[in-house]
């Protein structure tokens, strides 16, 4: 038996920066149960039959104040349900079997299941009523289960929270040949207790060997603690046999882990007659996985006795099976012994990881510290589309460091394609092999990795995008240092339209592209209509086109500045589940520019994908890159993932014009190098560790001031910190030539910028002064200064009238003749919010002003409006910037609100901002106080 486990790996720096946390994610997903799914997965194929539900009984237990439960009787109604699992653990279930638990309710119980579904009606274990799922929390023993099943096949479980357990569903196997399971809506948390077999009563001491396991581990077969565990009780088995096959797991969410996932027959084995061991579980699709913050080990107690976090996804004995559409962040989150990874792959073979975002892997103290450990016997292992960025260690390593299991070490056939890493390796562990390693780092000779790395981005600063000790046998194409300016669509994704320089768009039927009016924040989803969400939508990895001819979704794209750009992406099916497949493109201003000449067709079933790589596409300023999906006839099953990258290999990449931070000379306190000299800070590159930084010498709260030698009208600073762990920012003081200062908050650590806004300077000079810091080389990856656009007559104060004037005028705006100006106390019996005047807008009218941006960039119009009270009814009223809605608003009081629209990038240039009229009623809205802003 194999007790290998990342033994002698890596390292990296000290974390002394909170990581941000991303907010609970549900994702768009559709899983049917009444197909034939197909799946194409590199050289595999997963077929799984999905049931036509049979006749089965339905069993609820609630256990409820006034549910009228009772374990004595049969617990088939809802109106007289069980109260406990007693009933449940005694039966062995059948075809189209369901155990509902009540929604609201929660247990502190195991569970044990024994029997299975048939291919043609599955058995469920699920959620009845409304509320919240239904929870199992345990006592938080290292042994305490939630849901135990034993050799399933045909089994769907899902809406159910399952806590503060040692697993939380144990799925074991002391049988072969199991088929078909699916894991739908599940949070699993605080799972803890099990490291590498060993516990707080029989700690690690950082030994592995066999005799030090804790015997309860060893009889259940527990290697790690796991939200949900598959694992076998170590019957003998060849290469062609399997545990169980055909596994989804969807719409998953793990924190404060162990491990969030753990496919791992207690560390894996090799397969009697001289296979790898690769093939125990096949055929698994896992999307929309959410793990973040896992940390389950990370108690005083546990770190005595020696145990840690070694990953949050975990798979060994796996073959043809897919990752998609997932987001692992600050996992692995405490120091292990035998190092961290994110994810580990160990036995592993045609392995697909496809449009996932894995970050902020921390730094523990640990070795490793990576993004994706290939630790052992991996082969063919396929990442493309992925977003790996600011982990402690380097994106990917392959370890070629193990021996004794059976069969030689490998890491064979391996694939990184389309692929953007960001901010990888900002380790310093000293004496660690992993020292100087950026995006893909290849250690140990035990055997010679072979693979391809083509068509990646990396921005690492000064670190390499392909190191180690033997890298002879790895091809290393066309992949693009992106320090120019670089933007992924799953990193940047927002809740706010044209944040990151993305908006999220649809096309109704017969109309033009149209900014998605509906956000929301659970499914972290964009939508065009906030009630039927199969309808046009764009979420952080997906797309779904609309039914109609043309209803395409669209994410696009607009260029900050002019120049060169590259573009990657993998484009392929996320729900296989029936339809006839989706039709995709790529198009610049509108007109097509991927494919060459019609669309690309991508069928219902097909999970390989196609890659939608290009180079050399110039922009300009303002130019739109929009990647597009429609319907092939229908839009059933037409959920599409795509997560597009774009970097800049020539020009600005995004600064913007407008910034006149470059003009000025620069003198600082002190600065720790000439290589990171004060002139650093305006030289344009931003986010990139040790290259283009200015760094003080020593200094918690030092200075740096910008001189012009003529002067300047300011209203905008942007703040950009040192991209390290260590010296960070949290306060600060701008002081200007004027005798005027304004006070900085803390910097983001996330590499975005601080915006710091004021009214208009006219200066000669500013200064930053740093007065509260930490870290002992305090800096800035760059200062920017703007002088942005200010909107004429913004609060309405021109022309002067006593009551109300109504157009056609112009005056800064240009009113028509159903708009006008009121004074307070006029009929209309409004009291203007910002001095004595407002707006006023009726049925159909309009309001615009033409804007001469001197600054591109992206922006938002704050306002306050009101309706009328003393006549008619409401007024709604749309916002646009040139032809782009920016926000549809309909005040609902006679108290003047706030409001704000969503984000918009413009060029620079006159752009024409219009108010309009959406009623045919006689009713008024009104408007004041508008302002521009710069985000």
């Amino acid at each position: 038996m194999d007790r290998e486990i990342q033994i002698g790996r890596r390292s990296a720096m000290r974390n002394d920066k909170e990581v941000g946390q991303l907010k609970k994610l549900s994702y768009f997903s559709k899983v049917m149960f009444t197909s034939m799914l197909s799946m194409v997965i590199g050289l595999g194929t997963f077929t799984a039959a999905m049931p036509a539900y049979a006749s089965g009984t339905t069993y609820y237990v609630n256990n409820q104040s006034g549910s009228n439960c009772s374990d004595a009787g049969p617990g088939t109604s809802t109106s007289a349900p069980w109260c406990t699992f007693n009933q449940i653990n005694t039966k062995t279930f059948g075809a189209g079997d369901k155990i509902l638990l009540a929604r609201g309710a929660t247990w502190n119980q195991e569970m044990d299941i024994a029997g299975s579904g048939t291919s043609v009606s599955y058995a469920e274990i699920g959620a009845y009523g409304t509320g919240n799922r239904p929870k199992i929390i345990r006592n938080g023993a290292t042994f305490d289960k939630g849901i135990k099943i034993v050799n399933p096949s045909y089994w769907k479980i899902s809406s159910i929270e399952v806590g503060n357990a040692g697993v939380g569903i144990y799925v074991i196997f002391n049988t072969k040949a199991h088929d078909s399971l699916s894991f739908n809506d599940i949070y699993v948390h605080d799972m803890r207790g099990v490291w590498a077999a060993q516990t707080v009563a029989y700690p690690s001491n950082g030994n592995h060997a066999a005799s030090t396991d804790d015997p309860t581990a060893a009889s259940d077969r527990i290697f790690m603690s796991s939200g949900i565990l598959f694992t076998t009780s170590g019957f003998a088995f060849t290469s062609s046999e399997y545990a169980v096959r055909n596994v989804s797991i969807t719409n998953v969410e793990g924190t404060h882990n162990v491990d969030s996932l753990s496919v791992d027959s207690y560390n894996g084995y090799n397969s009697s007659d001289g296979g790898d061991g690769n093939n125990l579980f096949q055929n698994f699709v896992m999307s929309n996985l959410y793990f973040h913050d896992d940390d389950g080990h990370a108690g005083t107690a546990y770190q005595n006795a020696g145990l840690g976090c070694s990953d949050s996804l975990r798979l060994s004995g796996v073959s043809n099976s897919i990752v998609m559409n997932s987001v692992l962040q600050n996992v692995a989150a405490c120091h292990t012994s035998a190092g961290t990874a994110a994810i580990f792959l160990g036995r592993a073979s045609n392995i697909k990881l496809i449009n996932n975002i894995i970050t902020d892997t921390a730094d523990t103290g640990s070795y490793d510290q990576t993004a994706v450990d290939h630790e052992y016997l991996t082969n063919n292992i396929q990442f493309i589309g992925n977003y790996i960025g600011r982990n402690a260690g380097p994106g990917i390593e392959y370890l070629n460091i193990n021996s004794g299991m059976g069969v030689a070490d490998h890491a064979t056939n391996e694939v990184a394609s389309g692929n953007t890493f960001e901010g990888n390796g900002l380790h310093s562990l000293s004496g660690s092999p992993q020292v100087g390693a950026g995006s893909i780092f290849q250690h140990g000779s035990t055997a010679v990795t072979t693979g391809s790395m083509t068509n990646n981005f990396y921005n690492e600063g000064s670190l390499p995008f392909l190191s180690g000790d033997n890298t002879s046998q790895i091809s290393n194409l066309n992949n693009v240092n992106a320090n120019k300016g670089l933007y992924h669509a799953m990193n940047d994704f927002s809740n706010s339209q044209v944040a990151n320089a993305w908006t999220y768009q649809y096309k109704p039927n017969g109309g033009s592209w149209t900014n998605l009016p509906y956000y929301d924040g659970t499914a972290r989803s964009w939508y065009q209509d906030a009630s039927n969400h199969s309808n046009q939508m764009v979420a952080i990895s997906e797309m779904h086109p609309g039914n109609c001819v043309s209803c395409d979704a669209g994410r696009a794209w607009t260029a900050p500045s002019a120049g060169t750009i590259s573009i990657r992406g993998h484009i392929l099916k996320s729900d296989i589940g029936g339809g006839d497949g989706v039709v995709a493109r790529i198009t610049k201003n509108g007109a097509r520019i991927w494919p060459s000449s019609a669309d690309q067709t991508i069928a219902y079933n097909d999970q390989s994908g196609v890659d939608t790589n290009l180079d050399t596409i110039s922009v300009a300023a303002g130019d739109i890159i929009r990647f597009e999906v429609g319907n092939n006839g229908d839009n059933t099953y037409d959920s599409t993932s795509w997560a597009p990258a774009i970097a800049y290999t020539s020009g600005s990449g995004g600064s913007g014009s407008g910034n006149i931070a470059p003009s000025a000379t620069v003198s600082v306190s002190s600065q720790f190098s000439a290589a990171y000299a004060g002139a650093k800070a305006i030289d344009g590159i931003i986010g990139q560790a040790d290259v283009g930084e200015w760094a003080s010498n020593g200094q918690t709260t030092p200075w740096i001031q910008l001189n012009w030698s003529s002067a300047q009208t300011l209203n905008t600073v942007k703040l950009y910190d040192r991209p390290n762990l260590t010296d960070t920012i949290t306060a600060g003081t701008l002081t200007f030539s004027d005798n005027s200062s304004v006070s900085v908050g803390a910097l983001p650590n996330n590499g975005g910028a601080l915006v710091v806004t004021f009214p208009n300077k006219t200066v000669t000079w500013m200064k930053f002064t740093v007065t509260s810091g930490a870290g002992s080389n305090v800096g800035l990856s760059e200062i920017e200064a703007y002088g942005t656009t200010v909107l004429a007559n913004a609060g309405f104060e021109s022309p002067s009238t006593s009551t109300y004037l109504y157009g056609p005028m112009t005056n800064g705006w240009t009113f028509d003749s159903l708009t006008a100006i009121q004074h307070s106390g006029s009929a209309f019996g409004a009291t203007a919010p910002e001095g004595v005047q407002c707006a006023l807008i009726q049925y159909g009218g309009q309001i615009s002003q033409s804007v001469n941006f001197s600054t591109a960039g992206s922006y938002s119009l704050s306002f306050q409006a009101a309706k009328r009270t003393n006549f008619g009814g409401q007024q709604s009223f749309d916002v646009y910037v040139d032809s782009t809605k920016v926000g549809s608003y309909t005040p609902t009081s006679g108290t003047f609100a706030s409001f704000t629209t969503s984000a918009f990038t413009v060029t620079t240039g006159a752009h024409t901002i219009k108010f309009i009229g959406t009623t045919t009623g006689d009713n008024t809205a009104f408007i004041d106080d508008v302002k521009l802003i710069m985000n």
